[in-house]
């Protein structure tokens, strides 16, 4: 068997039992920030790179436990609740 670990979108339907896990990317938290400051009229020049960061929401992690080994998943949420 060959497993992945996939990359800013979830491929898993595509590869049944073959993907791991994902870590996922979520552009709609950079461009609401966007939206908004056009919105407000200050819109500029600045880093959005920030806005992927899973603490704005702009990426996430999603796995797949049955092919994981038994407390991976408990380990994933323990360090996603240690970075949010």
């Amino acid at each position: 068997d060959i497993l992945a670990v996939g990359n800013v979108i979830d491929t898993a339907a595509d590869y049944p039992s073959t993907i791991l896990g994902s870590a996922l990317w979520h552009m709609e938290a950079t461009v609401d920030h966007a939206i908004e400051a056009v919105k407000a009229g200050e819109f500029k020049a600045e880093n959005y790179g920030k806005f992927s960061y899973m603490e704005y929401d702009g990426g996430s992690v999603v796995l797949d436990p049955a092919l994981l080994p038994d407390g991976t998943v408990a380990d994933v949420e323990a360090k996603k609740a240690e970075i949010l």
